[in-house]
């Protein structure tokens, strides 16, 4: 009798050791998700301006053609977005545009805005 309920205290013991491990492994995986998806969010964008003539469908075209798509920003005033077309003193396409079914400003993604104009 007495080795059966040392058998079970060990087992239980061995399952709560079990269980402490696991919660300190799930900790440390959401920890270094989060830090991974904070260094990757912090990485800088590169903006590369296009001297060439175009309407916004013959931009968004030829961004995506040689390189992912127009310039689309995280927060609403992105200084390097800002000042691009005034280095080169002329008007530059943004990844934004106004549905006209809805009239409302989307991504060139096609996602919605988070905020309003």
């Amino acid at each position: 009798m007495i080795d059966q309920e040392q058998q079970r205290a060990e087992i239980h013991s061995t399952g709560t050791e079990h269980w402490g491990i696991m919660q300190r492994m799930i900790s440390f995986t959401v920890l270094l998700i989060t830090a991974l998806f904070a260094f990757f969010s912090s990485l800088e964008k590169e903006y590369i301006y296009v001297k060439q003539e175009m309407n916004w469908q013959q931009a968004q075209k030829y961004c995506k053609e040689h390189y992912t798509d127009l310039a689309s920003f995280n927060k609403l005033y992105d200084d390097e977005l800002k000042t691009i077309g005034g280095k080169y003193g002329t008007y530059t396409w943004i990844g934004m545009y106004r549905d006209d079914l809805t009239t409302e400003w989307k991504l060139s993604g096609g996602e919605s805005l988070l905020f309003k104009m």
